[in-house]
């Protein structure tokens, strides 16, 4: 039987100061219980010690999302079938747009499988996760369900 990753979804209120503070509920994604944050900075972390000029380089230097736009990077880029890429971490100002890490969806029909992740360097990290299409199913609708402020 084929074993697929697990993703979680825990929602945080903000508790960071921001260049532009806010009231927002954050999505913290986990897969196989580690962080994407971290996932993503150690991925970082192997390309940024081969650069001379990347010295003062803070690797993982990202935020969780807010519901809203997390969902919708996610939905369209499903709906893509890995044409588009989702943000699913955004800068610390809080804008995607701004520095993202960004991740291909690809729905197999049985399961969601989210690889070729890269940030704003473009390095090749090499990462691939594949779920349970019911879970991320569920994992999307928990998203969904979120309120984007803090209550």
């Amino acid at each position: 039987m084929k074993k697929y990753d697990k993703l979680e979804l825990i929602i945080e209120e903000n508790d960071r100061d921001f260049i532009f503070p806010d009231k927002w509920n954050r999505c913290k994604i986990l897969i196989n219980g580690k962080e994407l944050l971290e996932i993503i900075a150690d991925a970082e972390k192997v390309f940024a010690e081969k650069e001379p000029d990347l010295k003062d380089f803070i690797a993982g230097d990202y935020i969780y999302m807010i519901p809203s736009e997390l969902y919708e990077e996610l939905k369209e880029a499903e709906q893509s079938n890995g044409k588009l890429e989702a943000a699913v971490l955004c800068c610390t100002c809080g804008e995607v747009g701004c520095a993202s890490a960004r991740v291909l969806v690809i729905n197999t029909g049985t399961s969601v499988i989210w690889n070729h992740f890269r940030t704003i360097r473009d390095w090749d990290f090499n990462l691939s996760y594949e779920f349970l299409l019911d879970d991320y199913k569920k994992f999307l609708e928990k998203i969904k369900n979120t309120q984007n402020i803090v209550s």
